[in-house]
C-alpha cells in the first residue's frame, strides 16, 4: 500500500525515484517479469512493482524517511 503526504519529498529525491522506477519497469519487462496481473488490475496502465528496495537504494532512504517512520509507527506501532 501507500500513502501521499504532500511536500515531504525533495525535487531531487523524488526525481531520483521516478528515474528508478523507469529503469526498474524496463528492466523487468526486458526480463520477463510480468507488471501487469489480468486477475487483480483493472487494465494495462496499472504496473506492479515488487521488492523496490531491492532494485534501487532511494527506495531504502525513501523507507527510512522521517515522516515515513512516523507513519508507520503511528499505524503498527515503533517495533515493526
Amino acid at each position: 500500500g501507500f500513502v501521499v503526504v504532500p511536500d515531504v519529498i525533495s525535487g531531487k529525491l523524488l526525481e531520483r525515484a521516478q528515474t528508478a522506477i523507469e529503469r526498474i519497469i524496463e528492466t523487468m519487462r526486458a526480463e520477463g517479469i510480468e507488471t501487469f496481473s489480468e486477475t487483480l488490475d483493472p487494465n494495462e496502465a496499472n504496473v506492479r512493482l515488487y521488492h523496490l528496495a531491492a532494485w534501487d537504494p532511494v527506495f531504502v532512504e525513501l523507507l527510512r524517511h522521517p515522516v515515513a517512520r512516523a507513519l508507520v509507527e503511528a499505524t503498527i506501532g515503533p517495533n515493526w
